[in-house]
Formats: structure tokens, sequence, C-alpha cells
């Protein structure tokens, strides 16, 4: 039954892609705290909504893309 269940669940590489690129802001605006503490200079400065965007995604994924 499991089985079936996995096979039905649409699976998109797009989110997976976008998934990523979320993550790799998040690790690109931490390193540029060590840099420039002060966010606003930052040339990614609104990095943190990468985190939020990146669990709407998972989320999105999780549930199969329904």
């Amino acid at each position: 039954m499991e089985n079936s269940l996995l096979k039905s669940k649409q699976h998109f590489e797009v989110l997976d892609g976008l998934r990523g690129l979320a993550a790799l802001s998040i690790v690109v605006f931490h390193l540029y705290e060590f840099i420039t503490p002060d966010y606003t200079k930052s040339p990614i400065g609104h990095g943190y909504l990468a985190v939020d965007f990146f669990f709407c995604l998972s989320q999105i994924r999780h549930r199969g893309g329904h």
C-alpha cells in the first residue's frame, strides 16, 4: 500500500531546485554577517526571508504538490 502511495504523489524537481537556492542564500546571508554585521549593507540583505520560503516549499513537497 505504501509503495502505491509513493508512486501516486507528484514530484516537482523545480521545487527541489528552489529549495536548494533558498538554502544557499541562507548560507550566504550568514557568511555576510561575519563580513558586514549591518545587514542593510549586505548584497543579500533580506536573505532571512529564504528561511520561510524554504519551509513553505518543504511543506508543498511533503504534501506531494497538492
